[in-house]
């Protein structure tokens, strides 16, 4: 059997050709949402900036209007943002649904009689193809969050280090056995997944055998 790795980059290309502009729009929301935050955090610091100068009377009240200008957009775009996604990924699941799926359907359709012998080829292919357009969105789920993360930390750390350096620096330090740490338990999780699936995919033949229709005369034969 062939054995291929789809990767991050395979993940977005099935995404991207099952529906380009849907998946184009879920990139851009995520970069521009995941810059929000830092883009607040420098209107508010203008925003006190500003008020505190109006109040000494170094400047007039009328300054003020575009850092609340921009601190309104700000927030209106971050409460919008989520039900925007939302939406978005639903399309993008119905896509999935309609030609994803299919294609899985019509592959493992097409399987050579030597891999549905294969225990491990058929474990492989459980794991992968149950609830295929599922996995996949909660693929791209992850690792859009994972993207707007590392954005969000850069942005925040940015302004952090600016102002104290040696605050970023620790941040930095301590966050990388964290990022170790979690490696190491998805390592894990995936581990135990792998071997769940081979006890279901039994468990699921053999529940079939007892309960299905299609095995009447053998529990009749042998029962």
């Amino acid at each position: 059997m062939l054995k291929t790795k789809i990767g991050i980059v395979g993940c977005l290309r099935i995404s991207f050709s099952v529906a380009p502009v849907i998946s184009f729009l879920i990139c851009i929301l995520t970069l521009t949402a995941a810059l929000a935050p830092t883009f607040q955090i420098q209107a508010v610091a203008r925003f006190i900036d500003d008020t505190i100068q109006v109040v000494q009377g170094a400047i007039p009240l009328g300054h003020t209007a575009v850092s609340i200008v921009i601190l309104l957009l700000l927030i209106f775009y971050q409460w919008m943002v989520q039900p925007l996604m939302a939406m978005l990924w639903l399309r993008l699941k119905e896509r999935m649904i309609e030609t994803y799926r299919s294609q899985i359907v019509a592959r493992r359709a097409e399987l050579r009689y030597q891999y549905v012998e294969d225990g491990k080829a058929m474990d492989t292919m459980t794991r992968v193809t149950k609830d295929a357009e599922n996995q996949m969105i909660k693929i791209l789920q992850t690792l859009c969050q994972s993207v707007s993360l590392i954005m969000r930390v850069i942005g925040i750390l940015y302004i952090i280090m600016l102002h104290a350096w040696w605050v970023g620096l620790i941040l930095i330090v301590v966050s990388v056995p964290l990022l170790y740490l979690s490696k190491k338990s998805g390592d894990a999780q995936y581990k135990v997944q792998q071997e769940n699936t081979k006890h279901e995919r039994k468990y699921n033949y053999l529940s079939e055998v007892l309960r299905g229709r299609d095995a009447v005369q053998e529990r009749a034969l042998f029962g």
